[in-house]
């Protein structure tokens, strides 16, 4: 059975049929009562014309012997006699009363009431005084039939007659009347509720078309929605697929770009204008320029560009342009890493002389991304409108030009290095035989050494009649290292397409690690088989110099903790990461307690000693996740990831205790210090700038100053 209930019979066309019916009645039974008060007249009239009448003639043969002519002998009076004369018609009730109101004649005959008082309404009207006529309906006393009446009073004589006539002729009349007038309605009704049930089936009829029309229309909506989903995801699969052959295409691309060096500057200019021309089509941008800064972010240096369709180049102009005339843009840039104008002329006044810089280059729409190469700022990706603004660049598409600058500076350190070694190339004959400074060696297919200069000797410590003859394989670390250079060997001399700078990790003689960097080039001879040449760079002081310039590059030098810059950046790079997908994040500002008194009455080192252990204390009590930076002098910095308010100061007040307790040791003995602390929450005000973050925090840790200090305190949400 259907799971729908059965529709429910319509009530209103009975209930439509019930009312007309008893609004039909009640009009039949109004003109029936009409009907019947007119034929009530109409035998009053008729009778009373008969009852003038007899009175009249009865009068006129009475004369004057009036009342003692009728009394004298009631059944041989002359009235008896002249109602036998009259023989009125079988009918018709014709009585003749005395002033006393005592029956004096009747006919029919009824001779027992003769000379009787007889009680009716025409002996109470009589007797209330009216003059003449009197009509009534009443039963009679005498036989108990139900008549009409009309009485009236005779001139001459002190009688009166009353003439009455049977009602059964009036209710027959009036009966049929009724009935036709019922019957009439009846019809009339039928035929009503007929037409009411065709409106009502019409009305059904057409609110079930209504209602179909109403399901049709939310399926079609339905429909519609569903469409634009599919379409809106089918869009954005589209799009996330484009992206990502955009950035797989460019990092082949770039790749490819380094196999070009060898044709010169030139060469690599072009293919990398090709690869700016793709970013430019696929962000429906002009321009796109690489910059090429000094190493202040200053002044540019040099520049790749190219442009889409009648765009004017800015080639001629870029080198030698000095960014100090770009105040908010350089600090943005250096700040933020990117900068994003969707409108150049909408600038405000404080930075009108970017506006005017800008438009002169004919910018409209301008986006930047700055470029590391080693952790160092060496330019910008720069794409811009011309002249007009376009469909501004959503998150997801700003979000992909940090990847591509990634990869541009990738590259450059890429094509830089393969200089550097095909430089070393062109001289390695001179250098091979003459220089110890560079270390080059030989190898057969099989890694077998048959050649061993001067430079390796100095680099490894092994002496050529020591190492030619065995192994390469000997000399590296690992398993996978070995494996790793068989397959390289067996491609680089199989012509395969491979890179033949390659990265080692040796153990010299005296077992320390040596890291090198290899460019390997095949020689064949026109007999026997190929031989593999090798020039080996000492990277071990480099990786060792990189390393320190990273950790002077990110680190505090007294505390070990992330510097003021480093932080900063990874901080809103989380913070950006919190707001894309809405999770918790808080900042932590701390401020150790008179630290300038210690530093007064202790000394300087006693103030750094009491920094760094500082530092450590908070290093144990943070997670490995948690981000830590010393911002300056006594005051340090925690980003925590991950972390609601509530947490956040569960954990302020942790390190507020461990400080309290802890005991900082010295020279001089030990001593005591607190930490005031401040908190602020990340927040749809301020999850698009850590400045504001770090503000709200360190607004937070004045007010725990100014309270004691020895305290946390949160900044609490404005709310609106």
């Amino acid at each position: 059975m259907s799971s729908e209930a059965s529709p429910r019979p319509p009530l209103l066309p009975w209930l439509a049929l019930a009312g007309t019916l008893v609004l039909l009645a009640a009009i039949a039974w109004l003109l029936t009562r009409d009907h019947a008060r007119q034929l009530e007249h109409l035998e009053y009239e008729r009778l009373e014309a008969t009852t003038l009448f007899t009175a009249a003639w009865l009068d006129a043969s009475l004369g004057d012997a009036g009342e003692s002519a009728c009394l004298a002998d009631p059944e041989a009076s002359i009235c008896d006699r002249w109602l036998r004369e009259l023989n009125p018609p079988e009918n018709l009730s014709v009585a003749i009363f005395d002033a006393d109101h005592r029956l004096v004649a009747r006919r029919p005959a009824v001779p027992e009431a003769l000379g009787v008082v007889v009680d009716h309404p025409v002996t109470r009207a009589f007797s209330a005084g009216t003059d003449r006529a009197v009509r009534f309906r009443d039963t009679s006393p005498l036989d108990g039939g139900d008549r009409f009446y009309v009485a009236w009073r005779m001139e001459r004589t002190p009688l009166y007659i009353v003439i009455g006539t049977p009602t059964i002729a009036y209710r027959a009349n009036l009966r049929e009347r009724a009935i036709l007038t019922i019957a009439g309605y009846l019809i009339l009704a039928v035929f009503a509720f007929l037409l009411m049930w065709r409106a009502m089936e019409a009305l059904r009829l057409r609110d079930a078309i209504a209602r179909s029309l109403s399901q049709a229309r939310e399926a079609h909506t339905a429909l519609q929605s569903e469409s634009r989903q599919r379409a809106t995801s089918e869009r954005e699969a589209l799009r996330r697929s484009a992206d990502q052959t955009l950035v797989a295409r460019l990092a082949r691309s770039l790749l490819d770009t380094t196999g070009v060096i060898p044709d010169g500057d030139e060469a690599v200019q072009k293919a990398l204008e090709a690869d700016l021309r793709r970013i430019a089509l696929h962000f429906d941008m002009d321009r796109c320029t690489i910059l090429f800064t000094d190493d202040d972010y200053r002044k540019i240096v040099a520049a790749v560009q190219t442009t889409i369709g009648n765009a004017p180049p800015t080639l001629d102009i870029l080198p030698g342009v000095d960014l100090d005339l770009f105040p908010a843009l350089r600090r943005d840039t250096l700040g933020d890493g990117c900068v994003h104008i969707h409108d150049v002329l909408a600038l405000p006044n404080s930075r009108g002389g970017e506006r005017i810089g800008l438009t002169a280059m004919g910018s409209r729409v301008l986006h930047m991304r700055t470029i590391v190469v080693r952790e160092r700022i060496v330019g910008s990706l720069v794409l811009d409108r011309v002249e007009r603004l376009g469909e501004p660049l959503d998150d997801q598409a700003i979000a992909l030009l940090e990847p591509i600058a990634d990869l541009l500076g990738s590259a450059l350190t890429h094509i830089e290095a393969i200089r550097t070694l095909r430089e070393s190339e062109r001289r390695f004959r001179t250098l091979f035989d003459g220089d110890a400074a560079i270390a080059i060696q030989s190898f057969g297919p099989d890694g077998t050494i048959r050649s061993w200069n001067r430079g390796s000797e100095r680099l490894y410590g092994y002496p050529p009649d020591a190492v030619i003859g065995t192994s390469l394989y000997d000399y590296l670390l690992t398993d996978e290292a070995r494996e790793r250079t068989r397959t390289f060997f067996r491609n680089l001399v199989g012509d395969e397409d491979v890179d033949p700078v390659v990265d080692f990790t040796f153990r010299d003689i005296h077992g320390h690690v040596v890291h090198v960097r290899t460019y390997h080039t095949v020689f064949r001879p026109t007999s026997g088989p190929p031989e593999i040449y090798a020039i080996d760079m000492d990277l071990t002081r480099v990786k060792q110099l990189e390393l320190q310039l990273r950790e002077q590059a990110t680190t505090d030098e007294l505390t070990g903790l992330w510097n003021r810059r480093y932080f900063t950046r990874r901080a809103q790079r989380e913070l950006a990461m919190a707001s894309r997908t809405e999770r918790p994040l808080c900042v932590l500002m701390l401020d150790i307690d008179h630290f300038k008194r210690i530093n007064d009455t202790r000394g300087h080192g006693v103030g750094d000693r009491v920094l760094r252990d500082f530092g450590a204390l908070l290093r144990d009590q943070l997670r490995a996740t948690d981000l830590l930076g010393r911002l300056g002098g006594e005051e340090f910095a925690v980003l925590l990831p991950e972390t609601g308010l509530g947490t956040a100061e569960k954990v302020a007040e942790r390190i507020r205790a461990a400080v309290e307790d802890h005991s900082f040791e010295h020279d001089e003995g030990t001593l005591r210090a607190t930490v005031s602390i401040g908190i602020a929450q990340r927040t749809p005000e301020n999850d698009k700038s850590l400045d504001r973050l770090l503000s709200q925090a360190d607004q937070a840790l004045y007010e725990a100053k100014a309270g004691g200090r020895n305290r946390v305190v949160v900044q609490r949400p404005t709310l609106v």
